[in-house]
């Protein structure tokens, strides 16, 4: 494959169906609760375990993409996928939805691993840095898409339709990876196994992919805080139903592409000094939101008020975060974009306990979860880029 040839379009497609898969459940949570006579503190491990098989799974699909190739390893997990997705369908009990979710997730995170991988592998830095930005944007799409989706479907048909359409998702990717991805994206230099498990250990190793790592996952646990509370929290205190919910949940989701957006069309959002200033702005957003809600209280206004710039400046930081991580190590990107994918994720499951903790102890509380996730992702590119120095590196 050359570099002109590189879909990445595709690429952004299937980095994704993972995020979609997580997006799809934040209106389905209530209904379900309902449909299977659960409290919705139960619920949670519907989105726990997806994000838990993520986690699980990414590292190895990192390391297997960079020893078999991407194209094998890309096929193996949507078929996966697409098996685990009709397990969902056809499931009736809480604990079979449960397994099947942890399983889909197994599938779905081979998307978002593989596409970082062939990108650094095929991309300059500043190309690979752009890329990065679509794949954030497309993936910043998703929950504009996957709530709007579910919330109507709900309406219309029963929650099983919500994982059958899951079910033709995987295969429409599943044929376009046959088609789009030529099995040339292999490594030609392959090495002996115990010569890649030390390469893997030097990844390990490496505080820069650490730093970044933590980065990414405190970024994603600003959305994650909110994700597994945030319908029941605008019904609960805005009398917001599911519908105006998504609307409002899309309309977040877009300032968060119109940041990863300017990001890939402009390289001046790009140059450190710029990230720089959009870290330092974040930070200021984080301190000031906790005082906010407390003083003027938990309003629709204010909570928006806080989330807006939030949004906006996480996708104008998440692309250098995870190129950051990727290229740590670049002859293992494949195995650190699945490390750093998992590493991410396990952050941001935490993050949703403590946001699901947050709201039943205090609603307001959320805010200083979303703020607390914030002033960890600051600290955490702080101390990679004073690595990257120490090294005598560039800084993302």
């Amino acid at each position: 494959m050359t570099r002109t040839s590189l879909p990445i379009w595709f690429l952004a497609v299937i980095s994704c169906l993972s995020p979609f898969g997580v997006a799809i459940m934040a209106p389905l949570i209530p209904p379900l609760a309902k449909l299977l006579g659960r409290p919705i503190t139960d619920l949670q491990f519907l989105v726990s375990a997806y994000v838990l098989g993520l986690a699980v799974t990414q590292p190895l699909v990192g390391m297997a993409s960079d020893y078999l190739g991407r194209r094998l390893v890309l096929l193996m997990g949507f078929t996966f996928f697409v098996l685990a997705s009709l397990g969902l369908t056809l499931s009736d009990g809480f604990w079979p939805l449960v397994i099947f979710r942890f399983l889909q997730a197994m599938g779905a995170g081979v998307g978002t691993v593989i596409a970082r991988g062939l990108i650094t592998d095929q991309l300059p830095p500043r190309a690979a840095l752009g890329a990065f930005a679509t794949l954030t944007a497309a993936m910043g799409f998703t929950p504009i898409v996957a709530p709007v989706v579910a919330g109507y479907l709900v309406t219309v048909a029963p929650v099983r339709a919500v994982f059958a359409l899951l079910v033709l998702l995987g295969l429409l990717v599943l044929a376009g990876s046959w088609l789009l991805i030529p099995a040339t994206t292999a490594r030609k230099d392959r090495v002996g196994l115990d010569t890649y498990l030390a390469g893997y250990r030097q990844l390990l190793g490496s505080k820069v992919f650490w730093s970044f790592t933590l980065g990414f996952g405190f970024l994603q646990g600003m959305f994650f805080a909110l994700l597994a509370c945030a319908a029941l929290l605008f019904e609960q205190q805005f009398g917001i139903g599911v519908d105006r919910f998504s609307l409002i949940w899309s309309a977040l989701a877009c300032v968060y592409i119109v940041g990863s957006t300017l990001l890939s069309r402009f390289a001046l959002f790009g140059q450190h000094g710029v990230q720089t200033r959009c870290v330092l702005a974040l930070a200021l957003v984080c301190l000031m939101a906790p005082a906010l809600i407390a003083g003027a209280g938990l309003q629709l206004f204010t909570l928006l008020l806080t989330l807006a710039p939030l949004m906006f400046l996480s996708g104008l930081l998440t692309p250098g975060t995870m190129l950051g991580a990727v290229n740590a190590v670049p002859q293992y990107s494949g195995a650190a974009a699945g490390l750093s994918s998992a590493g991410g994720m396990c952050i941001a499951a935490a993050f949703t306990y403590l946001g699901s903790w947050a709201y039943d102890s205090r609603p307001e509380s959320v805010v200083g979860v979303v703020a607390a996730s914030g002033l960890g992702f600051a600290i955490s590119w702080w101390l990679a880029q004073r690595l990257q120095r120490q090294q005598g590196g560039l800084s993302v």
